[in-house]
Order: C-alpha cells, then structure tokens, then sequence
C-alpha cells in the first residue's frame, strides 16, 4: 500500500514531485487553522513544473477553486459577498472549538490556477473593496476545489494564506 501525505502538505512550500496532497476526484476541500487571526489580503497555490511531470500528472493540478474565510457577523451585517453557514463544510453535526452559529464563511477568492504559464508559484488576491468590508480579522479558511485539469483525482503542493502587511 502506498503512504500519501496528509493534507497538512499543502502547508509546506515543497514543490518535490509527488509530496502533494493528494485525494481523489476534481472537487474537494481542506480548512486551516491560521496560527494568529489576520486581515487576509491573497491566496497563493504552488504546482510542481508541468514540464517536469507527465500529461496525466500534470492534469492534477487544481484549476478553478475558491478561498472561504469565517467571520462572526451580527445579525444588523450587511453581508459582502456569497457567504456559507459555519456548519456548510463540515463532515459531522458539531461546530469545532471555537466556531459559533453566529460566523459565516464569505467568499473570498474565486479563481483559477493557470497550469499553462510559467509561473508554477500564483497569487490571488482578495478585492480591495472587499477588504475593505471585511474589518475584522479571520483565523479559519477554507480552501474549495472545484476543478482541476481533466484527471481522476487531485494533487495540492502548497497553499498560501497571506495577511495584509500595517503600514
């Protein structure tokens, strides 16, 4: 039988073909814990070269996903963008610690990562106005698969959650 790394491999910069995490299907998801509650400004999704990989491999790498970041909101928000219950994602009927039936998560980022270009590291940003709307800080994201390049499963090397730098 072989060992596949878990999903806490997205959280390395590693691109070393084959150390990705890999689950079967073009569509699934992965939520993070960020160490600190941030103002998130970009996502960034790394891929091994594709010239360094088969077609077959190559079509494992995500195409469209989308970033989800939780936030409580009171119930005068108006909210910003599409937005999911807290309990959307979650595979059993208990809120992890922490997580309240008064947070949402709001779409942050909708994209996609380009497996032809030559850039294999690809930053996405939130809008500005939606930062702007977003005035607390989030801990919890979830990142969505919803595509990836024409193969039976998927393979994500290395994922980003980039705060908002003070000035």
């Amino acid at each position: 039988m072989i060992a596949f790394p878990p999903p806490s491999a997205i959280l390395d910069d590693s691109t070393v073909i084959g150390c990705c995490w890999l689950f079967e299907s073009g569509t699934g998801h992965v939520g993070v814990r960020l160490t600190e509650k941030v103002h998130i400004s970009s996502l960034s999704l790394n891929h091994a070269d594709p010239s360094l990989l088969s077609f077959a491999s190559a079509q494992k790498a995500p195409h469209g996903f989308a970033l989800w970041g939780l936030y409580p909101l009171r119930a005068d928000t108006v909210l910003p963008a599409e937005t999911q219950a807290a309990s959307y994602f979650l595979l059993s009927d208990a809120l992890p610690k922490g997580i309240f039936t008064n947070h949402q998560f709001i779409l942050l980022v909708n994209g996609s990562y380009d497996i032809s270009s030559s850039h294999t590291h690809q930053s996405f940003k939130i809008s500005p106005s939606l930062r702007e709307v977003l005035i607390t800080p989030s801990e919890v994201v979830i990142l969505k698969i919803l595509s990836n390049w024409g193969a039976p499963s998927t393979c994500i090397y290395s994922v980003g959650v980039h705060r908002e730098t003070p000035l």
